[in-house]
């Protein structure tokens, strides 16, 4: 298995990326739903920005 931890980011500092284009609230929305790779500590929802990225291009496929 993998080590993937070092890729985690806050959510938060996840869709301050220019290439990420939706905002925090719908990131964490995407979370609650199991759509990307996430997991929570505390408060805070960590998640990569890889798969932040590759759902955005699979909506963006879908919609086209």
């Amino acid at each position: 298995m993998d080590d993937t931890a070092g890729d985690y980011a806050p959510i938060s500092s996840i869709v301050r990326e220019p290439s990420i284009s939706y905002g925090q609230e719908y990131v964490i929305l995407l979370a609650r739903q199991g759509k990307i790779d996430t997991y929570k500590e505390a408060r805070v929802w960590y998640t990569t920005e890889k798969g932040t990225k590759d759902y955005v291009a699979g909506r963006k496929g879908k919609l086209e």
